[in-house]
């Protein structure tokens, strides 16, 4: 018993040497987000009519080809998604998204 009561003590006193601060400072640490798009995707995932919520892109933007692109998948509607492929992959060239979509 008095082995084990050893044992916990060494391995307190074996880290009370680390400083609590990087983990504090990993906390704190501001990170950088763009406010605008968590909004836009809170509000087209959240909407109860997500064209509605489309209204709200600026059309030849990729948010606005890229978001209705995926409300044609979500809703069945694949004959559209062809004719907004091409403009897109012409105006941004091939991005991330269109690779998704």
């Amino acid at each position: 018993m008095g082995l084990a009561a050893g044992c916990n003590h060494y391995r307190v006193a074996r880290f009370s040497h680390v400083s609590p601060l990087p983990g504090i400072a990993l906390v704190y640490t501001p990170t950088v987000t763009r406010a605008g798009d968590i909004d836009f995707n809170e509000d087209f995932a959240l909407a109860k009519d997500r064209a509605t919520a489309l209204k709200q892109l600026i059309p030849g933007t990729e948010d606005y080809y890229y978001f209705h692109c995926l409300h044609y998948l979500n809703t069945g509607q694949f004959e559209k998604i062809d004719a907004l492929t091409g403009p897109w992959h012409e105006r941004h060239k091939q991005t991330a998204r269109l690779t998704e979509i």
